[in-house]
């Protein structure tokens, strides 16, 4: 029972926030980073939630619900401020993720009987990936064959699945639900909460050693966050943002005057020019 009560609340989770979600600019002086020209991108009441940038960089991929429909993906075009919808199923679709040049992407996909499992889009139909496991929360590709997934068991685990092979390895417990590549070096970054007293971002070095070091504690009790090319970890803590640059976080845009909700998931373009977070007010 207490299984089952965990599954029904991550897979409710998604569809029970009021959220929006932010375009910022990065400004870059010379190692001095802010946030500029804020615009929000979506602007109405409703969920919009998990950005995730086009290799281009000129979209803006995220699930929404709209009425009493299940989530679907839509995109936003940055150039011209059009959104336009790209899946309608049945299912529910979140966490699109892209792929390549040619924009497709992979969704963690909630089925009519409740199954969480991923799904690819490639303009065609939809393909199942690595059909046998199920439970997924979310996902990270770190190659074409192997996928980093948080996975909801009695605690929520790190693991590593394939899709040419039934294998499946337990990374970690209590994890954060974000799951980052390092674009320096395509390790995993991922937020370790298995000590009540403080969360830590943790890089996972090798996949067959499983060999984990600590990187930095996060800042607050965020969970959410993102990494640029030069390796600053970029996360949100209330309504302020944060950069962990040289051994210490720094803020990047203090939202207190205007935004008295929370800050939360994060999503950077491949330049590094421009971020999305997503808002939760109050």
């Amino acid at each position: 029972m207490k299984w089952i009560c965990i599954f029904v609340l991550v897979s409710m989770c998604y569809a029970q926030m009021d959220t929006e979600i932010y375009l910022f600019d990065l400004d870059n002086q010379d190692g001095v980073y802010k946030l500029v020209n804020e615009k929000n991108i979506t602007n109405r009441n409703g969920y919009d939630n998990q950005p995730y940038f086009s290799l281009d960089g000129k979209y803006v991929y995220y699930s929404s619900i709209h009425g009493e429909k299940n989530s679907d993906i839509y995109r936003y075009c940055i150039a011209d401020g059009k959104t336009q919808q790209v899946t309608t199923t049945i299912e529910a679709e979140y966490s699109p993720t892209i792929l390549d040049a040619q924009h497709s992407f992979s969704t963690v996909r909630v089925e009519k009987d409740n199954k969480q499992r991923i799904w690819k889009f490639t303009g065609h139909k939809p393909q199942l990936v690595a059909g046998h496991i199920e439970q997924i929360g979310y996902h990270c590709w770190l190659s074409n064959t192997t996928i980093a997934i948080f996975r909801i068991e009695k605690t929520m685990n790190l693991k590593i699945i394939y899709t040419n092979s039934t294998e499946m390895k337990h990374v970690a417990k209590n994890i954060g639900r974000a799951l980052v590549l390092d674009p320096r070096d395509k390790k995993l970054l991922y937020v370790s909460k298995d000590n009540p007293k403080e969360s830590t971002i943790c890089k996972l070095h090798d996949l067959e050693t499983l060999k984990i070091q600590q990187v930095t504690k996060t800042i607050g009790k965020g969970e959410d966050f993102a990494c640029t090319m030069q390796g600053e970890i970029i996360m949100a803590d209330g309504n302020k943002i944060y950069m962990y640059q040289k051994d210490s976080w720094k803020i990047i845009f203090d939202g207190k005057d205007r935004f008295s909700g929370i800050f939360n998931r994060i999503a950077i373009n491949p330049e590094n020019t421009q971020i999305c977070v997503v808002y939760q007010g109050k």
